[in-house]
């Protein structure tokens, strides 16, 4: 597999971009600087697209399909750090569930015209 000039496979090493704030004009171009990374638990956490995401009050949810043809059902999830176009979700799903990432919003609010007419 061909790597970019980005990855050193050899080197394991990676160019980055890092956004820090700089309220007081501290940090200014071209200055270095030395910071470490430390990694989490290794645990695996959800990654889903934001589109899946939806807020109820304050509740936080996305819905996932179930067996049967065309009903999905509302899950509670607790979302994390958004990650470019996706939100870590920390609890409710978890890796490899699946989950509407199109659409959600109709099904938010077909939900909710569900629970008004009840």
């Amino acid at each position: 597999m061909p790597h970019s000039d980005a990855e050193a496979p050899a080197t394991r090493t990676a160019k980055v971009r890092v956004e820090v704030p700089n309220p007081g004009g501290t940090l200014r171009l071209g200055m270095f600087v030395q910071m470490t990374f430390q990694g989490g638990t290794g645990e695996r956490r959800a990654l889903v697209p934001r589109s899946a995401v939806q807020s109820i009050g304050n509740r936080t949810v996305v819905y996932v399909p179930t067996d049967e043809e065309g009903h999905f059902l509302e899950k509670v999830v607790t979302p994390g750090s958004p990650a470019g176009d996706a939100v870590q979700v920390l609890d409710g799903v978890k890796p490899g569930d699946r989950v509407v990432t199109e659409g959600s919003f109709f099904l938010r609010a077909e939900a909710a015209r569900m629970r008004s007419s009840s």
